[in-house]
């Protein structure tokens, strides 16, 4: 995989995301994902991307999400001042994505509070970060309605996981809306006990592990990922 092809094809893929609309509020916009520093993700070992929910916006007063100025994750994560920018209710959320993945591909059993600010933009720049939709949505969102978001992205979210070829992929409680489309009807190789399980699943040479999603956990939740990932 050449980084300049994989710009253009990211490029694209943000291209059809800007023609979707909103069924629900035609007014809003889709937030871009993917991979914000294309080099370092394509030199990382292993690749791993996460597939989160969706995008969290602000909210008028009758409670309806809108845009919150944020066009593009990759270009936000770009951003000299990114971790400045992150408000104090999201930091934990990056601050555990970037350990678990920092861990993975330095071989190491860092706590959350050990990584620097550095180590965390450094790692959140080379993770293919996928939400299942692009649209901003409410704080908790109802699993009927999620299941329609996925069945609206399907395609995209094909498509993304076609170019950025993952080596891992780590759902936050989002794989099993995936399972039946990747084909896999196996019960899991392995899967750590705790209070947050996480299940290792593996086929045509890719890793997928089923988690709880990553906000407001704690460090048992990235050594659950950890150990799942290194059991054989």
């Amino acid at each position: 995989m050449k980084e300049e092809e994989l710009k253009k094809q990211q490029a694209y893929i943000h291209s059809k995301i800007k023609r979707c609309i909103n069924k629900d509020n035609p007014k809003l916009k889709p937030i871009y994902d993917g991979v914000a520093d294309i080099h370092a993700y394509l030199k990382s070992s292993p690749r791993i991307m996460w597939i989160l929910k969706e995008p969290y916006g602000d909210f008028t007063e009758t409670g309806k999400p809108k845009n919150n100025g944020l066009e593009s994750f990759p270009d936000w994560f770009n951003k000299d001042n990114f971790w400045e920018e992150v408000d104090a209710h999201n930091k934990p959320f990056y601050r555990t994505i970037s350990t678990v993945t920092f861990n993975i591909q330095n071989n190491k059993r860092k706590k959350q509070r050990d990584l620097s600010p550095e180590e965390i933009h450094n790692t959140i720049k080379q993770i293919a970060f996928i939400n299942m939709s692009k649209f901003p949505g409410e704080t908790s969102t109802p699993s009927n309605k999620l299941e329609s978001l996925y069945t609206d992205w399907e395609d995209i979210l094909k498509e993304q996981r076609t170019i950025y070829k993952p080596n891992i992929i780590i759902f936050g409680n989002t794989f099993h809306y995936f399972k039946e489309v990747l084909g896999i009807k196996v019960k899991p190789i392995h899967r750590t006990s705790g209070k947050w399980s996480a299940d290792k699943y593996e086929k045509d040479g890719i890793i997928y592990i089923d988690a709880y999603h990553p906000s407001r956990k704690n460090d048992d939740y990235v050594l659950s990922i950890l150990k799942t990932i290194d059991k054989k």
